[in-house]
């Protein structure tokens, strides 16, 4: 009966080492249980027992060991069974191969539209900024705006491969014709998507007086309205 009476009270009135005495005995018969693990270090700091304490200490170690595996399988678990997550902490850790991977295996198991489309736009983006895969990007950003109406984000990212790149694009005339491709894929953008106007513009602000001359165009052979091709990738 006191041992009852003391159970109830015992956090009030018994010291670091009596809860040592016996706490540890129970923790040594359950070393691979976490839950165990926690509580009795818990507890243990609660009743006074300093970090400097060797038990304590050992503890401590243990505590860490458990939570960094525990944490390191429940994320591998999440990952799995959500691969956009997965695909987003692989692009965090500068992994872009399997981060676009990985958003592919998210597409996959998609099923609306929209969202396959913003999935395969963050393709495009990886390919584009990180991989240098021009055609790839533009090709993917294409996919990526059929799949989402009034979708015009696709098209601001294509227009900046073209401006990034205009300049190892041929002679300056073709330079120029790339800045004129960017343009039109700016223009594109805001009437696809009203909202990216001001986005668009901004774009557009930079590269007004980098336009090809009209007379140089003429002296080239080209015709008004003609499609022309600005050529590299």
């Amino acid at each position: 009966n006191m041992e009852g009476t003391f159970a109830e009270i015992e956090k009030d009135i018994f010291d670091c080492q009596y809860f040592k005495e016996k706490l540890l005995p129970e923790y040594e018969e359950n070393k691979e249980d976490g839950q165990t693990l926690k509580r009795v270090l818990a507890t243990l700091k609660a009743q006074g027992c300093p970090d400097t304490d060797p038990d304590i200490i050992k503890l401590d170690a243990a505590w860490k060991i458990y939570a960094t595996t525990e944490n390191a399988r429940i994320q591998a678990e999440f990952e799995a069974n959500n691969p956009a997550a997965g695909a987003k902490a692989a692009y965090d850790a500068g992994r872009y191969q399997e981060a676009i991977t990985k958003y592919k295996q998210a597409i996959e198991a998609e099923t609306e539209n929209d969202i396959k489309a913003t999935l395969m736009f963050a393709i495009a983006s990886i390919e584009f900024r990180k991989l240098n895969l021009y055609s790839q990007a533009r090709s993917t950003a294409y996919a990526a705006a059929k799949l989402k109406s009034g979708y015009g984000r696709p098209y601001l990212l294509i227009g900046d491969m073209y401006a990034k790149t205009a300049r190892s694009c041929g002679d300056a005339f073709n330079q120029r014709l790339c800045i004129l491709a960017a343009m039109d894929k700016y223009v594109q953008a805001k009437s696809v998507e009203p909202s990216l106007t001001g986005e668009a513009n901004d774009k557009l602000s930079h590269f007004y007086g980098s336009v090809p001359d009209k007379s140089e165009a003429f002296m080239r052979g080209y015709a008004e309205g003609q499609t022309l091709n600005c050529g590299c990738w």
